[in-house]
């Protein structure tokens, strides 16, 4: 590893190469045995020229000192570095600034004509900061001087000769005033924006400066270099001054400037912001092909827009609906043509639905679709452009459009009506209506409330009741099967859709039989009365029937049939009481041990038994009773079959 002192002695060698190519030295030979040196590089040296001068006869000697030029000097310290150009001697020492002769170093033995070199330096190749030095020779010559770095090249005379290196303390640098401006190019740009201002010697200041007001600061004069941070929705639009000659330049795309201040003059500049802008619009759509009823209907939407808390624009816009599968829209826009809105904006419009209204909001939805701010059906609320701060990115969003669409289906409705001719005015029947689901129950003589529902078609279901009839009719159209309609819904009217439901009715037949040909019975007659009440009214019959000679069931003679309705007009089950009076043949008795549970009375039909007698029931007088069975009237015919006989010995 090479030493600490070889290592310094190579950085001072860099120095004193580029200082032979400058002064034109010929030769450079330093050898590596000098005092340790700090690395350091050589920058910035200005051009001089010397020349090189061999060999001296007589003795010479050479000294460095120090002067302090001011009392700001006096008593400091300052590393120097000194070199023989023929490279016999290198050394590194320090000296104190003291008043003229000033601090000396030792004295160093060479020959008339040698080069030395000397720099005074923190590290080689940098001097020391806040620090002039000046260097003069006595008796010798000053070949060349690099002041940027404090160096020079000496030529020694016979004799003693100085070097003297005068320090002094450098003035303050000169300043003036900077007056910061923030300008707004349009009626959006407000609140305060940062700027970050650096000047020579490391001037560094922090600003903020209010829309339409300035900022007054002293910077050192020279070129003065202005950043302004960037704040959403804004963009620097342009950089000015007074003097117009005091902007070096300025850079749109990075907000920032180079100003020139005089030394106690003034340089006022102006950033100007303009805000970003997009634009929005309004549109109207059709849900449904059925909707089409309501193309080339005007829309209503009252809008506002909000930016940075404040109102800016409230207005109206109306748009004209296009068919089923067309978007019309609308933008926001003056007299001169779609609104410019500050990007990050809030819209917020409301379909207008009057009350009553063939037309309904069924959707609304905003694109592009993170811009949504909270929209619902009926309303839209959305951001331009970009979202808000600080959720933004930046210039994104500048000049593109942003759209509402309110998707609209017509309406009409449907009123649900009960009528009937055999039940009972008021009495309710229950409903469901599609879309709408049930209602309450529609009585009989009255009809519901309209229900609006979107122009097509609807279902209308009656919950069924047992035993009634369900008929169809409707202002508008429909169909039936069952108890579920399928009507028309119309634009803008309504379709009274009708029930009407009857009581179903039933066939009665009274029919006479024996139990077989050997009971003798086929010329005796039997007489019947049959009667059934309904709302009330009390119907009666009569008849009188003669078995066939041959039995049950192969012969029976039946009285007429009868219409007998299934139900009251309060949808009570109809009941009918029929009965087979007493006969003077002796031992005659209703029933038939070869039936069923001895059956005297067979049912054959839908209706069913309330009652009957038992077996064997004795009609014959005197210890005989009438027979009476008790059906429900039910739908189709029934016939009720009396099957008599002769029960010897069990009639007393």
């Amino acid at each position: 590893m090479r030493s600490v002192k070889s290592r310094a002695v190579s950085c001072f060698v860099a120095v004193l190469t580029a200082a032979a190519a400058m002064f034109g030295v010929l030769t450079l030979s330093l050898s590596t045995s000098g005092a340790a040196v700090r690395h350091h590089h050589v920058a910035g040296a200005s051009s001089v020229s010397a020349s090189a001068v061999n060999g001296a006869t007589t003795s010479a000697q050479f000294q460095v000192c120090d002067v302090a030029g001011d009392g700001g000097q006096n008593g400091a310290t300052f590393p120097i570095q000194e070199a023989s150009w023929s490279g016999s001697f290198h050394e590194i020492y320090t000296l104190t600034a003291s008043a003229p002769p000033g601090g000396c170093g030792a004295k160093y033995s060479t020959s008339p004509g040698a080069l030395l070199a000397v720099e005074q330096a923190a590290s080689p190749g940098v001097p020391v900061p806040n620090v002039n030095a000046a260097f003069t020779v006595a008796n010798g010559t000053l070949v060349g001087m690099v002041s940027n770095i404090d160096f020079a090249v000496v030529r020694v005379n016979a004799g003693l000769t100085v070097l003297t290196i005068t320090d002094t303390t450098p003035p303050p640098p000169s300043t003036g005033t900077l007056e910061l401006c923030k300008r707004a190019s349009d009626y959006f740009v407000s609140g305060s924006f940062d700027f970050n201002v650096t000047g020579a010697g490391g001037f560094s200041s922090a600003q903020s400066v209010l829309t339409n007001q300035c900022n007054d600061l002293t910077v050192p004069s020279g070129n003065v270099s202005i950043t302004e941070t960037a704040r959403f929705p804004y963009a620097l639009a342009s950089v000015a001054s007074f003097p117009s000659t005091a902007v070096v330049s300025s850079d749109l795309n990075t907000q920032s400037a180079v100003v020139s201040v005089p030394p106690n003059g003034m340089s006022t500049v102006f950033f100007s912001n303009a805000t970003l802008t997009g634009y929005a619009k309004i549109c109207k759509t059709l849900d449904r092909s059925q909707d089409n009823v309501l193309a080339g209907q005007t829309f209503t939407f009252p809008v506002t827009v909000t930016f940075n808390g404040s109102t800016i624009l409230s207005t109206s816009v109306s748009v004209q609906a296009a068919p089923f599968g067309t978007t019309a829209c609308t933008f926001l826009a003056n007299k001169r043509g779609p609104i410019r809105l500050p990007l990050g904006s809030t819209v917020t419009a409301t379909e207008t639905v009057p009350a009553g209204a063939s037309f309904q909001p069924v959707g609304t939805s905003i694109s592009p679709a993170n811009l949504n701010a909270g929209s619902s059906t009926g309303t839209a609320v959305f951001y331009v452009g970009n979202l808000p701060a600080p959720n933004n990115f930046g210039s994104f969003g500048a000049g593109s459009v942003t759209q509402a669409t309110f998707t609209n289906e017509a309406l009409g409705s449907v009123e649900v009506c009960k009528t009937s001719s055999s039940i009972n005015q008021g009495t309710p029947f229950q409903f469901s209506v599609g879309g709408v689901g049930p209602i309450s129950p529609v009585p009989v003589g009255l009809c519901s409330g309209g229900f609006q529902l979107p122009v097509g078609t609807t279902t209308i279901t009656e919950t069924p009741v047992a035993h009634v009839s369900t008929f169809l009719s409707t202002t508008a159209g429909g169909t039936l099967a069952g108890t579920t309609a399928t009507v028309t819904v119309p634009y803008n009217t309504e379709n009274i859709v009708t029930f009407d439901n009857e009581i179903k009715s039933g066939m009665l037949k009274v029919c006479k039989a024996q139990t077989s040909s050997d009971a003798g019975l086929q010329t005796t007659a039997f007489n019947f009365n049959y009667s059934y009440t309904v709302n009330g009214v009390l119907h009666s019959f009569a008849a009188s029937l003669t078995p066939p000679k041959a039995g049950y069931p192969l012969g029976q003679q039946c009285a007429p049939a009868i219409t007998v309705p299934v139900l009251n007009g309060d949808l009570s089950q109809v009941k009918i009481t029929i009965t087979e009076q007493t006969t003077s043949v002796p031992n005659v008795a209703v029933g038939d041990q070869n039936l069923p549970n001895n059956q005297g009375v067979v049912v054959t039909g839908p209706d069913t038994v309330v009652s009957q007698p038992t077996y064997p029931h004795p009609v014959s007088t005197p210890s005989g009773t009438p027979a009476t069975v008790v059906v429900n009237s039910l739908e189709g015919v029934t016939n009720v079959i009396f099957i008599n006989g002769i029960f010897v010995g069990l009639l007393g």
